[in-house]
């Protein structure tokens, strides 16, 4: 009987050592993965990190995960379903001057499986064929672009459209200088056991999925916000719905990125010239109301024109904002932003509001904080329908970020979303939807 049960531990250890083992070479694998030596960030996704966080939570919360038959989705963006070979770790980098689209490259297990998934997943319904081997796509309004043969896919992401073809195609074949990830510059900050980092050789930001929740932490090297070492920031309430300030001086961002604030109809040059160093805003819970007299003309029975006078109330969020700035900025923002803002001066300061308590306390206590954000999504959903929020909100119950100057253009970041269900998995949460 004993030496069954020895036989039965060491067959046990030998399967989990095995595993092990497989784990190891897949992680050592993928840092062999190529990428351009003129490569500027790298953002590197722990796939097998993931997957061992979805699998325990799984065991932990059954009904979830095993009911999910009872609400699919017409669609599913799991990569397991595309027929792409995937890594221990995918990759993803930008390549110099572009900062802002994402590339990757990925072996094809199943090239008929991958064509179904660009067609039933992404939406591509027709591919343009360059050549008997090479195909090209795009999805998502152009934001995501696709090349591979029958071997190799490489694709780009951006926030807005993009075409980098030529690009993708020299990224399938590895032309160019080239580099494993494992030989490039990226590869110490990268080789960690989070599950999402992202470097560009100065900074490093980490994030890790958990119950309920997506943790990020960050030391960012940048000389583009110079923020404070220490301030009395204002006195929120304790059941507001957004909670924001910020005590930096960011002209040198508004220098940098004019054209995109250009784009959204930010005045760049009237906030570098008028614009202070401290900013807040402060979403309360409860509604105000706004009074108009709205105006109209109709005629009487002599035919005369005669004014009439409607005075309409409605209930709108209460929303205060304030600026350390010159009173001569009041000029150029605009008083009618979806809701009517009064606005009044102090000193170096301005105030705008939906309402008129413009009441400014400050904590008694300083706060090494010159940068902290805190919104209560679920709130604002019960508070009202707001087109503009965006459809993660749906998902999130609260989020908290915060960030402290360490030393000259250092700044230390740490965040933290929490999802609606407490129990399951954030990123499942945040694939799923619900």
């Amino acid at each position: 009987m004993k030496k069954k049960v020895l036989i039965g531990v060491l067959a046990i250890l030998g399967v989990g050592l095995t595993c092990c083992g497989y784990l190891v070479y897949r992680q050592k694998q993928s840092y062999q993965q190529y990428i351009p030596k003129n490569a500027s960030t790298l953002f590197r996704v722990n796939v097998d990190a993931l997957l061992r966080s979805i699998a325990w939570n799984a065991v932990l919360n059954p009904g979830y995960y095993f009911d999910s038959d009872k609400k699919k989705h017409k669609k599913s963006f799991d990569l397991g379903d595309s027929g792409l070979h995937i890594p221990a770790n995918i990759f993803f980098f930008t390549i110099e001057p572009d900062d802002a689209t994402f590339f990757s490259v990925f072996s094809i297990d199943d090239f008929d499986e991958l064509q179904c998934y660009t067609k039933n997943i992404l939406g591509i319904s027709k591919l343009q064929t360059v050549d008997s081997l090479v195909f090209q796509g795009t999805a998502f309004n152009g934001k995501l672009c696709l090349m591979f043969t029958k071997d190799r896919l490489a694709l780009c992401v951006s926030a807005s459209k993009v075409e980098k073809f030529n690009l993708l195609r020299s990224l399938i074949r590895q032309e160019g200088s080239m580099t494993t990830v494992e030989q490039s510059p990226f590869y110490e900050a990268i080789k960690t056991q989070h599950e999402l980092v992202y470097t560009n050789g100065a900074s490093i930001i980490d994030a890790d999925f958990g119950r309920g929740s997506l943790s990020l932490s960050g030391d960012i090297k940048t000389a583009l916000v110079k923020g404070v070492k220490r301030l009395y920031p204002k006195q929120f309430e304790s059941n507001s719905l957004i909670k924001f300030w910020l005590a930096a001086d960011i002209t040198p961002l508004l220098a940098r990125q004019r054209k995109f604030f250009e784009k959204h109809h930010i005045p760049v040059d009237t906030l570098l010239r008028y614009y202070g160093t401290y900013m807040d805003l402060e979403w309360k819970k409860n509604l105000t109301l706004q009074q108009d007299t709205i105006i109209t003309y109709d005629y009487n029975d002599n035919f005369e024109r005669v004014e009439q006078r409607v005075v309409r109330k409605e209930r709108v969020p209460e929303i205060y904002l304030s600026f350390q700035a010159s009173p001569h900025l009041a000029n150029y923002l605009p008083k009618q932003l979806f809701y009517k803002f009064q606005h009044e001066s102090r000193a170096d300061r301005l105030f705008f509001g939906t309402g008129r308590k413009y009441q400014q306390s400050n904590r008694d206590h300083l706060s090494n904080d010159f940068f902290y954000l805190y919104i209560d999504s679920k709130g604002l959903r019960n508070q009202g329908d707001y087109p503009l929020l965006p459809p993660s909100f749906k998902r999130l119950e609260k989020m908290e970020f915060s960030a402290q100057k360490l030393a000259d253009e250092h700044i230390h970041l740490d965040g933290k979303l929490h999802f609606e269900n407490s129990s399951v998995n954030g990123l499942v949460q945040l694939l799923r939807g619900n």
